[in-house]
């Protein structure tokens, strides 16, 4: 440990905590800089260009094997220039190259490592390599280079060339409309990939996929569709249920290794969290099940406790390791729990089973429920009441004992995307159950960003880490930030953030617009260290940064009667349209938009003194379409505009632009937008 602490390389300069982590291999690690691609035209190296993060379990495999190891990092030192980069830092760089290592192997993912001349085109790349493959690989690169030097440069320019965006995005003809009979037709071909036993899609590894799960649970609930909505709830138990779920200290895993959520990659991420959060407090006004309040409480409670700053930002991830070993932290074996749990223990084995035949890895047990509260009452032949209190007792036992433990490593860089993400998160859940904690915490991070994490110009920066705000932000930071900012105004009514996400949207336009396709890109236009400018369209298990800006068009337009924000959103889910009703599943927020303007879309205002009392009490409620604006009194808000009325609460109710008669009652406008 001396001799490592001994060797350092121009990481110990950064901020981020994974960029950190390698500051002492004996690999002369760079950052991705100008003085970097300077330095590797200066010596005539090839670029070696690493990417991971610090939640990313086989990055951890890959340095243990090669980058700590002398001999490996000899051979990466005398034949190139090699640069660490944390993909949640620069997810850009990442997209780039990860683009160029499925292009040339059909595949991709953590680590990743890509190889480019010193201008930064790749020539070759791939993910994870054995200590004596990537010996070789390396040693068969740097020879490739030296003697065959025009072949690469060949192959890099006729690469680059093919990963240029494809011109994909349609234009708009006249007669497109919004289609319920098509979007039925592909939500009908999408459930035989459903999986009737353990939700979600059929297989393995299985993620959470909160943006599709999210478009299944508008789509059912605005057509009545029971059978998707019997699958939506069934995903939503099963996930709860299963392993990917700590039932000690809440929150949920990245995603399972098996179908059965039971045994998870153990890292948690911010951003599937927040996202979880939304989701179950959308599942509770639907299906009114306790168990998604407690999962829902569970997960806000990982989220405030262990991953707050001081700042009262929201941090990245905790790691899947602990003590150099996968999921030591969550895994439990019998006898410690025999002796943890004493009178205790009996239950415990029943409802987490604890059974040979349930063991993961060297005995070791991940808890995981596959029966219903009922189910087990009745099993243990106890009231459900009673099984609960039992339930909580033994989560607070195995709770003081599970802190006695190393604690996976926490990457305490927040990013404004993922806290977003988070803010939203948590305004959802105040309106679902009118937690204060949950609106406070959602404030103070946004307050937090909007003072401290802002360029001189307005704009936002993408990281904030030990003190320092820092990385020009990019689209996703705009998109998911805005986003919070409206959910927070949904929540508050205070017009403050509703008139940051206006000023937000007006910075987005002016650095992120592409006049040509009507989209987004990725980077803004002050940016100038990658070879390209990504437009980023599919939705994954985080939605595209331009499918979230477009929804956040949507509802801007109506809130400040914008009708060129109106074409805009209306315009970029048009060129979509063919895209998203071909494959819903890499394109499911794109899909649930689609149904805001196929489906009744209500904009609901709320003018008087018991504004909060009565948006409350229909917030409750499950609407999929409805849009909520409100003030005590006069506001100049053009969606509240001449709408108060002395001594009066009213509820105006509008669809199209067309509005009902003010009504009194939460019960009377939830009849109009039935």
């Amino acid at each position: 440990m001396n001799n490592e602490a001994a060797i350092t390389n121009a990481l110990i300069n950064e901020t981020s905590p994974y960029l950190q982590q390698h500051a002492h291999n004996p690999v002369v690690w760079h950052a991705w800089n100008e003085e970097t691609f300077q330095r590797a035209v200066a010596e005539d190296k090839p670029l070696l260009i690493s990417i991971g993060y610090a939640a990313c379990h086989w990055c951890h495999v890959m340095a243990h094997e090669s980058f700590e190891d002398e001999e490996t990092a000899e051979i990466m030192n005398a034949n190139f220039i090699c640069i660490k980069v944390d993909r949640e830092e620069r997810p850009d760089v990442d997209a780039l190259y990860m683009r160029a290592v499925q292009t040339m192997t059909g595949s991709g993912g953590w680590p990743l490592h890509a190889f480019a001349l010193p201008d930064g085109r790749p020539f070759f790349g791939g993910t994870y390599f054995p200590r004596s493959q990537w010996q070789q690989l390396c040693s068969t690169v740097a020879n490739e280079y030296k003697h065959n030097l025009a072949k690469l440069t060949a192959f890099a320019d006729k690469l680059s060339t093919g990963m240029e965006e494809p011109d994909r995005i349609i234009s708009i003809s006249e007669d497109d409309t919004y289609d319920k009979d098509t979007i039925d037709i592909r939500v009908r071909q999408l459930q035989p990939y459903f999986d009737p036993q353990n939700g979600g899609l059929r297989g393995s590894p299985k993620f959470p996929m909160p943006t599709l799960v999210n478009f299944l649970l508008k789509y059912s609930s605005l057509t009545q569709n029971e059978a998707i909505l019997t699958h939506v709830k069934l995903t939503l138990e099963k996930m709860e249920m299963g392993g990917i779920y700590d039932h000690v200290g809440g929150g949920f895993a990245r995603y399972s290794t098996d179908p059965y959520w039971k045994v998870p990659h153990f890292e948690k991420m911010l951003y599937d969290n927040a996202q979880l959060i939304s989701l179950y407090s959308k599942g509770f006004r639907q299906f009114k099940e306790p168990v998604f309040k407690e999962t829902v409480e569970g997960t806000a409670e990982f989220l405030l406790q262990e991953l707050r700053t001081k700042e009262g930002l929201f941090a990245s991830s905790l790691d899947a390791d602990s003590e150099g070993v996968e999921g030591k932290y969550y895994v439990w074996d019998e006898e410690e729990l025999r002796r943890s749990l004493g009178e205790l223990f009996p239950t415990t084995q029943t409802v987490f089973n604890i059974h040979t035949e349930d063991a993961w890895e060297n005995s070791a047990y991940v808890l995981h429920r596959t029966l219903s509260p009922e189910s087990l009452a009745s099993e243990l032949d106890i009231s459900k009441e009673e099984l609960q209190n039992r339930i909580i007792q033994i989560r607070s036992v195995l709770f003081k004992t599970r802190k006695e433990r190393v604690k996976p490593n926490l990457d305490h860089k927040a990013l404004t995307s993922w806290n977003g993400l988070a803010i939203q998160g948590l305004a959802e859940a105040y309106n679902t159950f009118h937690t204060p904690e949950y609106l406070e915490a959602a404030k103070d991070a946004a307050d937090f960003i909007l003072t401290h994490v802002r360029m001189d110009d307005g704009g936002l920066f993408h990281s904030y880490t030990s003190g320092q705000a820092r990385i020009a932000g990019f689209l996703e930071d705009y998109s998911s930030m805005i986003g919070g900012l409206i959910s927070l105004y949904q929540s508050t009514f205070e017009k403050k953030w509703l008139y940051q996400a206006r000023d937000l949207m007006e910075y987005s336009i002016g650095h992120f617009m592409d006049t040509r396709s009507g989209m987004f890109f990725f980077t803004s236009d002050l940016q100038t260290d990658l070879l390209q400018r990504d437009i980023e369209l599919n939705d994954g298990v985080v939605p595209s940064s331009n499918s979230v800006i477009a929804n956040d068009l949507f509802y801007l337009a109506r809130y400040f009667e914008k009708s060129e924000w109106e074409d805009l959103s209306n315009n970029m889910v048009l060129k979509m349209k063919d895209s998203l009703l071909q494959d819903i599943t890499s394109y499911s927020n794109w899909a649930t938009l689609y149904l805001s303007h196929a489906y009744p879309f209500f904009d609901v205002a709320v003018c008087g003194p018991l504004v909060i009392s009565l948006s409350m009490e229909m917030k409750i409620d499950p609407q999929a379409n409805v849009l909520y604006a409100g003030s005590v009194g006069k506001s100049e808000l053009p969606i509240l505009r001449d709408r108060y009325k002395e001594n009066k609460t009213l509820i105006y109710v509008c669809q199209d632009k067309v509005c009902a008669a003010p009504v009194e009652t939460a019960a009377e406008a939830l009849k109009l937008t039935s």
